[in-house]
Order: C-alpha cells, then structure tokens, then sequence
C-alpha cells in the first residue's frame, strides 16, 4: 500500500457552520431551581438532602413522589434544574466530540483555526469569537444576526454578500468594529478581556 499523505496546503478539517449560545452565571441562576453544594446525597434512612444531587425540587426520585418545585408527580414532573458553582473551568465530558472537532480544526502550532478566511460565514465567526475573548458574550449571539439582517434586507443582497466576503479578518480591524457597535475604546475592551 502507497502512503496516504494531505497536502500541506490543505487542513485536516475545515469549518463550514459555526454556532454558539451561552449562558452567563446570572442567566444560569435564574434557569435553577437551587444550587448544588452539599456533597452528601442521601441522608441515613436514604432520602434525598437538600442542595444535594438529589435534592427534591430537581424532580422526584421515586416513581410515585411529588415534585417539590411543580408539584407534579413523577410521571408528569419534566424535571428542573440545578447549577454547581466551580472555582475553576472545567471541561464537560458530553462535549468532547464537539471539543475534538475544534481541536482537528486547529493549527497544532499557532493554535489558531485553519479555515478559508475569505468565506463571509468565517469572518463573522472570528468576530463571534473575538467578542467572547473581550467578554462581550450577547454581542457574540446577536452579531451573526445583525449582519444577517442587514444583508438580506439589503436592496442588492450580491452587493451586500461581496462586502462581506471582502471584509477584513485583521483582529486590530475587529476590534475597531466592535468598539464602535459597543461604544467603548478599545483599550477599554481589552481591558476588560477574561485572562
């Protein structure tokens, strides 16, 4: 058998769509029903305590329980939700074939993606994630809908998809935009950036 090589100038994996929702801490607690910190579970006799992993106004634990958020008997209760406060980021084990994803799509030097950067789609996607480093997460989400909307309620939709295409990926050049639609500096976005 002959050696299967790629060629170098093309990348293992190159992104075609890219989506993104967060939640932020506060938007975390609201969506809860209770805060998750008590490491024990189940008490002596085996019910559940509160602030526990299984703590009732999650959702009942045994078939004919009662929910103490809903009132629902298992049967209908949809279950709640619960949120853990961590001191560190931690990565979710659910999420490793998105995470594996990105890191094939990453340059194993530079880090950065490997992706055609004259698609429109890539630039707003860079934009995305610029917005997340500087911490500016709801811009994040409605950025890809706001040049969306001005594209395709545009007079000449070609017109306004040739800008895009020839809109600039310089982060220096990003950053200006998004000092403008925020109405800081840059420097007052880049201090604000998470380390």
């Amino acid at each position: 058998m002959g050696s299967q090589t790629v060629p170098e100038d093309l990348p293992y994996m190159e992104f075609d769509q890219f989506g993104l929702k967060l939640y932020t801490t506060s938007e975390i607690q609201k969506l809860a029903e209770v805060e998750i910190f008590n490491p024990e579970t189940f008490d002596l006799l085996g019910h559940p305590l509160p602030n526990g992993l299984h703590d009732l106004k999650l959702g009942p634990t045994e078939y004919g329980g009662r929910c103490e958020t809903c009132k629902q008997i298992a049967k209908y209760c949809p279950g709640h939700y619960g949120y853990i406060h961590l001191d560190v980021p931690v990565f979710h084990p659910v999420l490793f074939p998105f995470m594996f994803n990105l890191l094939k799509g990453s340059c194993i030097f530079c880090h950065r993606f490997m992706c055609n950067t004259s698609s429109g789609k890539t630039k707003i996607l860079l934009a995305q994630l610029r917005c997340i480093e500087l911490g500016c997460f709801s811009l994040a989400e409605s950025l890809f809908y706001q040049i969306r909307d001005r594209v395709e309620t545009a007079e000449s939709k070609a017109e306004n998809a040739a800008m895009l295409e020839v809109m600039s990926v310089d982060i220096g050049a990003i950053d200006e935009k998004l000092a403008k639609i925020t109405g800081k500096t840059v420097e007052q976005l880049l201090a604000q950036k998470s380390p």
